[in-house]
């Protein structure tokens, strides 16, 4: 298994644009929650909910549903043309294509809800 998108950054430097923030802001929120869900102190039990309180407010504008709905869809487009390409892991692609189809799935069902 190629672990290559798990392992590596992408490092930005300062100005970036509002929507690369809101992703970025977005990032820091599920590390902080994964960091401290497994940890049973007061503090991380407290920080855990902050974070997941934090993400819920954010996730819940509706900007920020369209802003992701969009790209996503903008990344399944690439993965498509990506696959037609020789040499290229269809495997791998064909995964990410079918995670970010349910990723989208939910999140316009959201969008639909709220």
């Amino acid at each position: 298994m190629n672990t290559f998108s798990d392992n590596h950054a992408a490092i930005y430097e300062e100005p970036v644009d509002e929507r690369i923030r809101k992703f970025l802001k977005l990032e820091n929120y599920f590390l902080k929650i994964n960091k401290h869900k497994e940890i049973d102190t007061i503090y991380d039990s407290y920080a855990a909910l902050n974070s997941l309180i934090s993400l819920y407010q954010t996730m819940s504008r509706a900007e920020v549903k369209r802003e992701l709905i969009r790209e996503i869809d903008f990344h399944k487009s690439r993965y498509i043309e990506y696959v037609k390409i020789e040499g290229s892991d269809k495997i791998k692609l064909n995964s990410i294509m079918e995670k970010q189809s349910v990723i989208l799935t939910h999140y316009i069902i959201l969008k639909l809800i709220t």
